[in-house]
């Protein structure tokens, strides 16, 4: 049985025509179920462009990405976009949460994308919001929330269509230390429950609860 959820091919990525910026130089990297995977590196080497293209929001220049054992760049964007939807989920460091939506709306957003019945999205979303321990917030908008508080509800929401693998880019970026160390604590129960993670990092704190660290410097993987 293969175990290998992620794996990158010589991936690489350039920006701009005349003047050329080599954001990730052949990079190549596995995944397993099960794994909790940090990528670690300064601002600007290329964290972010990794994630984006493991994710499918970005193309490669050159490589390949293996999700699930799917060559994804060879999909159609429909396939794409679906794939995205039922085997990832993203969890931005600025929340990206819809500020006139409460948290339970927000978290529902995401299973009406996929056609999911109402009822069934109440009762997930209000699922999610307990394992992170914020259902006293489930009729709170973004607004009226801590930092901390709409980052988990941003986490649900990833969560809510049961994404294989959930891609965080610097999730505590945002947070004070205290807020961020509760934060990590609710991602390392997420990945005891059997959840695939891989977290963009330049803390080494926070890469420390990952079972592997990456280290990313001038788009390379470094050792």
């Amino acid at each position: 049985m293969n175990d290998i959820l992620i794996k990158t091919e010589n991936l690489t990525k350039v920006y701009g025509e005349k003047i050329k910026t080599k954001a990730l130089d052949n990079v190549s990297l596995e995944v397993k179920k099960g794994e909790f995977i940090a990528i670690m590196g300064s601002s600007g080497h290329g964290k972010s462009t990794l994630l984006h293209l493991i994710s499918g929001l970005d193309n490669p220049t050159s490589g390949k990405v293996f999700i699930d054992n799917i060559d994804i760049y060879k999909l159609k964007e429909s396939e794409l976009t679906e794939l995205r939807c039922k085997k990832i989920g993203f969890v931005f460091q600025s929340f990206n949460l819809i500020p006139i939506l409460t948290s339970r709306e927000n978290i529902e957003m995401a299973m009406m994308l996929l056609g999911i019945p109402q009822g069934e999205q109440e009762e997930k979303a209000k699922r999610l919001l307990k394992l992170l321990d914020i259902e006293s917030k489930e009729n709170s908008k973004p607004s009226e929330l801590s930092g901390g508080q709409r980052q988990r509800v941003a986490i649900a929401r990833a969560l809510a269509n049961n994404p294989e693998i959930l891609l965080m880019d610097e999730p505590t970026g945002n947070l004070d230390s205290k807020s961020a160390e509760d934060m990590m604590k609710h991602i390392k129960k997420l990945n005891e429950m059997g959840q695939t993670i891989v977290i963009i990092t330049h803390d080494a704190n926070i890469a420390n609860y990952a079972h592997k660290i990456y280290r990313i410097h001038d788009g390379q993987i470094v050792f």
